[in-house]
């Protein structure tokens, strides 16, 4: 995590300040995120119904979220939403939104022919995405 504050693909304004984080916070956050992502999902396989409650109630809500929820927040805290976004404090999820949207990714496709009446084929790069 030495860099990834610095160099991810949609910084945030107080990504500058956890970037300048002592190395023992950023190991932690890296431990933290693992354990809620990796491990604490497994502990929905166990018979104890008190702790699969627990892990449920850790991982299940953001995951059924759709429109008739979002429909049922009070307006009162959209609106304080929307007073606070031009600070981009908090963001909705869109992983990758600009790059991956409802268009696909753009990208440059670069063609060739011996001859400039053709036939022209497409080069293929190695590392172009879909390859």
């Amino acid at each position: 995590l030495d860099i990834h504050y610095e160099s991810q693909c949609v910084p945030t304004p107080i990504a500058w300040y956890f970037h300048h984080m002592p190395g023992w916070f950023r190991r932690l956050s890296t431990s933290l995120t693992f354990y809620i992502e990796i491990y604490l999902p497994l502990a929905f396989l166990l018979p104890l119904s008190c702790l699969r409650k627990f892990v449920f109630c850790q991982q299940v809500p953001f995951t059924v979220i759709d429109k008739s929820v979002y429909d049922s927040i009070p307006d009162a805290l959209t609106k304080f939403y929307y007073q606070i976004d031009p600070y981009q404090i908090v963001n909705p999820y869109g992983l990758f939104r600009t790059m991956t949207g409802l268009n696909g990714r753009p990208e440059v496709i670069v063609e060739g022919a011996l001859d400039p009446d053709g036939p022209w084929k497409e080069f293929d790069f190695y590392s172009k995405p879909g390859n």
